[in-house]
Parts: C-alpha cells; sequence; structure tokens
C-alpha cells in the first residue's frame, strides 16, 4: 500500500527523530510511505492543497500564528476521516483531554516506542 503521511513540526531535529520513527514503522508493516515535511503551518496547508496527503501527524505549536490544533481542526473540515495525531511536550491533563477529543497525542520528546504509537495511526490509512 502506498501512503503519503504530513509532518508538521517546526524543530528540524524533532522531525527528523519523527521521519526516522515513521520509516521504521512503515518497514515493520511493509508500508511503501512518503513522507512530506512542513515546518509550519501555511507550509503545510500548501502541501495539502497540491498533494494526496492521507494522514497528517503535527506538533500543537509551530511557528507562526496557526497553531497545530487550528491546522489540524481545518484539514479535518475538509476530510473529516483524515487520520491524525499530535505530538507534544504538554503535561497539562486538562488540555491534553481536550486534545484527545480532535485526534490522538504522542509526548514528546519521542521515544524509542514511537515506531510502535504511529503504527496505530498508519492502520487506520
Amino acid at each position: 500500500m502506498d501512503l503519503t503521511l504530513l509532518i508538521v513540526e517546526d524543530s528540524a531535529m524533532s522531525r527528523l527523530v519523527a521521519i526516522e520513527g515513521l520509516k521504521t514503522a512503515a518497514a515493520l508493516m511493509s508500508l511503501n510511505l512518503t513522507v512530506r515535511e512542513a515546518e509550519s503551518a501555511d507550509m503545510a496547508w500548501a502541501l495539502w492543497k497540491n498533494e494526496k496527503i492521507d494522514g497528517v501527524i503535527s506538533d500543537l505549536y509551530l511557528d507562526g500564528p496557526v497553531t497545530g490544533v487550528d491546522l489540524v481542526r481545518e484539514l479535518l473540515k475538509e476530510a473529516p476521516h483524515l487520520p491524525c495525531a499530535f505530538v507534544t511536550g504538554m503535561t497539562d491533563a486538562d488540555n491534553l483531554t481536550k486534545l484527545w477529543q480532535i485526534c490522538p497525542v504522542i509526548p514528546k520528546p519521542l521515544q524509542a516506542w514511537f515506531p510502535q504509537q504511529i503504527s496505530l495511526l498508519l492502520r487506520e490509512m
């Protein structure tokens, strides 16, 4: 199966870790995965409009005026069944509960078990 996943993360190091985890998860699941990268919501939106994107993983807080939450909400308006996940270092239980109502939350820093976590998202695609 060919899939394209969009990683939206303003930290280059976090993007790199996420991409490596995705590649590992895809290999374990025998998927042909293309990963597209965006460091801002604007860049992500442009990729969304111009390419076939099968799922999104977004940091909550991005450089610029649009947050990851805002971005994902807008994407879900256009594609209500789009598989998505947030990554965050946030630990506030009330806010995390609210985020889970939108899509799953993966804690930062991304750990060695990130491929197993992300495989759940990939199974939805």
